[in-house]
């Protein structure tokens, strides 16, 4: 039996510090479903359609890695793809906080789905999707942060 993770976010966009959780997931379980959020609260810099393009093109030729978008809760996506885990990452003690919450809340909707927390290389500690929104908004192409793959899609 395949043992399949879901790693949702929003992913807009989707940085480096992403990658490299979906590639820790990867060693693990045998398929990871990166599940791009449409959540109609957030005025987002990218379409969902672009956001599941550039997590695509970055995943070409890794079979491990599917993606898919959804709307709604996060426990019934993972229930609809087969999932057993959901993965979530963790950059600072901040992160911690917030994520324990919403593992508990997922818990108690879906008690079958445990929730993994990886922790963040250090080097990528600092990047986020926020962080790569806040140097566009200053005219600063964010190489650093996202996979090159998607660099086109900021200029």
């Amino acid at each position: 039996m395949l043992k399949i993770a879901l790693f949702p976010g929003s992913f807009d966009p989707l940085t480096n510090g992403h990658v490299s959780m979906i590639r820790k997931a990867c060693t693990f379980v045998d398929q990871v479903y990166v599940g791009i959020l449409n959540n109609p609260d957030k005025i987002p810099l990218f379409t969902v359609e672009q956001r599941v393009e550039m997590a695509t093109k970055v995943f070409q030729g890794n079979s491990q890695v599917k993606v898919g978008s959804f709307e709604g809760l996060t426990v019934e996506y993972a229930k609809k793809i087969g999932a057993s885990l959901l993965i979530r990452g963790l950059r600072n003690e901040q992160d911690y906080a917030m994520e324990r919450d919403l593992a508990l809340a997922n818990r108690y909707l879906a008690p079958e789905l445990e929730t993994v927390f990886l922790v963040s290389d250090p080097d990528m500690s600092y990047v986020s999707s926020s962080s790569v929104k806040e140097l566009w908004s200053h005219h600063i192409l964010p190489v650093d942060f996202v996979p090159g793959e998607i660099l086109d899609y900021f200029k």
